[in-house]
């Protein structure tokens, strides 16, 4: 499986192709060499576990079906809290933000709330990411995971460990993707790009946000 590492500076997501490089390699983005993994601990280690799960138990279709959503589930929120927080401080929006994911729990929602806060749908970023089979691949795992919670274990017999590790490549290589996007735009990113105009450009959106939502009067020109 393709891994990934985070850039320190300016959070850019980059494949790294070969785990354990000898050498550090810079960014492509910024060009820093302090980069972090990706994904996070909670993800990978679900991921290790998924990857340790005996295919020859007649229990791995049922168990590898809810590790895997939730996995991809632990993504897409992470995701979407990104993008919703629109790189804002806590304080700023934090509260309303929380406030939006509480009321989003669970995949369809989130599925939802991605295409209200971003610019399209979360199937067409797949398709712009190279895996247009992804979110129904993803379906197919979910039905299968719904069923299994719900006491009907042989439902998820078509679950086979292709279909797992193929499933968790893409996400990674979808959501890798879908953070660089919103990322780009950030205050951070900018600043590791040496960006003034776009700083201030944030400022300006940053101080108009607080004024709607009450932090800040209106200037009145005195």
């Amino acid at each position: 499986m393709v891994t990934y590492s985070r850039c320190f500076h300016c959070g850019h997501i980059a494949s790294v192709g070969i785990p354990s490089h000898p050498e550090p390699m810079p960014c492509p983005k910024c060009q820093s060499t302090g980069a972090e993994e990706w994904p996070p601990r909670n993800v990978s280690e679900l991921a290790t576990f998924v990857e340790s799960l005996d295919r020859a138990s007649p229990h791995y279709s049922s168990v590898s079906a809810v590790f895997t959503c939730a996995l991809l589930e632990n993504l897409l929120e992470s995701q979407v809290y990104m993008m919703a927080m629109m790189d804002m401080g806590y304080n700023d929006v934090g509260l309303l933000t929380d406030l939006l994911m509480e009321a989003h729990q669970g995949r369809t929602r989130l599925l939802q709330l991605y295409r209200r806060v971003g610019y399209r749908s979360f199937t067409e970023d797949a398709s712009r990411a190279g895996c247009p089979n992804f979110p129904a691949n993803w379906e197919t795992i979910a039905k299968a995971r719904n069923q299994v919670l719900h006491g009907r274990p042989n439902a998820a017999e078509d679950i086979t460990y292709s279909l797992i590790t193929n499933v968790i490549s893409n996400a990674l290589q979808v959501f890798a993707l879908a953070h660089n996007e919103y990322n780009s735009e950030s205050h951070r990113y900018k600043a590791a790009a040496g960006d003034p105009e776009a700083l201030q450009a944030d400022q300006e959106r940053l101080e108009k946000w607080r004024r709607a939502v009450g932090h800040l009067p209106e200037d009145n020109g005195s």
